[in-house]
């Protein structure tokens, strides 16, 4: 049997059928999808969330005078390249956490006691308001003191809980701090880390480091051994008659060492340095033991020129991304110190987050 084609018209009738499907159901796929049609293209729908931002500054006038009163008008706050309206800029209590080097790696050069006393200082030049935790390390990071405004309790601590170890796993400890310290005190966050710069794992972790610091948006001030070390070490690793005392392959083992570690100061310092900037902070490094000893005066001073600015800002819901940030002075004579990067309120520690 021959079976014959179908007629145009039946054709016809089932191109109109299926046309009309695709226009009925194409509602239900694009609404499945999570996408909204917009001309030629789709735009993925990306729900915002309102969040408040607390950005500490440091602010010196041009006479390096802390000045009495600032107002919201003073300043400028861009994020992300958008400028922001600041709610409220206050004075706050400081939060302190004071991180210690206790590694024993070179005695002769490294004066960990030094970092005790520098401590004890800083703790009784404390304002009635202000609080501070105790955290040491070596080739671990432990936490001697939690937060208080109790000044005998912190000498305490470090009367009878400050030990000396082997190593020095300073950004490891630094990563411990912010991420399980920090995060558990409210306003201005400061670190003060005592240290020689040096960190004897091999890794490097500064980049989690830089994250962890700026995730708990605290201001990182350092009194740095390493400039009382170098005065100490240089000559002993360059001088005249080094040459001629390499002979002896004792004295060349000793130069050798002293030129390496040297070298671990110096890079340790400029590794400080870029972190310092990164969070608005400032950097110590005198170079004898006297001014080292006296430096808290000059640390209890810087962390007394933060303000705590407030903005409003919209972020995605589980945003993660760091978000540069820039605040200029609309006060002539006003020298600001900010962070370069902040994150948000949900991709904090958890403990912040709580």
């Amino acid at each position: 049997m021959k079976c014959s084609s179908p007629s145009y018209e039946v054709i016809n009738m089932k191109r109109i059928t299926t046309v009309a499907l695709l226009i009925l159901t194409s509602p239900l796929v694009l609404a499945q999808s999570g996408r909204v049609r917009d001309g030629a293209s789709d735009k993925q729908v990306i729900r915002l969330k309102a969040e408040e931002v607390l950005l500490p500054v440091c602010v010196r006038g041009s006479d390096g005078k802390l000045p009495q009163k600032l107002e919201r008008s003073d300043f400028v706050v861009i994020e992300d390249s958008k400028n922001h309206d600041i709610t409220s800029i206050e004075r706050t209590p400081a939060s302190i956490l004071l991180l210690l080097d206790t590694g024993g790696d070179d005695p002769q050069f490294k004066r960990i006691n030094m970092n005790r006393d520098l401590a004890l200082k800083i703790i009784d030049s404390l304002g009635d308001k202000d609080q501070a935790a105790i955290v040491i390390y070596s080739d671990s990071a432990k936490l001697i003191a939690p937060w208080t405004s109790d000044k005998q309790a912190l000498r305490e601590a470090l009367k009878w809980k400050f030990r000396p170890g082997l190593g020095s796993h300073l950004y490891d400890a630094m990563i411990y701090s912010a991420n399980e310290v920090l995060p558990n005190a409210p306003g201005l966050r400061s670190l003060v880390l005592m240290t020689d710069g040096i960190d004897s794992l091999a890794h490097s972790a500064m980049e989690n480091v830089r994250a962890s610091l700026h995730r708990a948006r605290a201001t990182l001030f350092i009194a740095n051994q390493a400039g009382f070390m170098l005065t100490d070490l240089k000559p002993r690793a360059h001088h005249a008659l080094d040459w001629y005392e390499m002979i002896d392959p004792k004295v060349r083992k000793r130069i050798h060492y002293l030129r390496s570690y040297e070298m671990k100061l110096d890079t340790g310092r400029a590794a400080l340095a870029d972190l310092v900037e990164e969070t608005g902070g400032a950097m110590w490094d005198p170079p004898n033991t006297g001014e080292f000893a006296d430096l808290n005066k000059f640390i209890i001073e810087e962390i007394g020129t933060e303000w705590m600015i407030s903005y409003s800002t919209e972020r995605p819901a589980n945003d993660t991304e760091p978000h540069t940030i820039n605040v200029s002075s609309k006060r002539p004579g006003l020298t600001l110190r900010v962070r370069r990067k902040v994150y948000s309120n949900q991709s904090a520690a958890p403990a912040e987050r709580q």
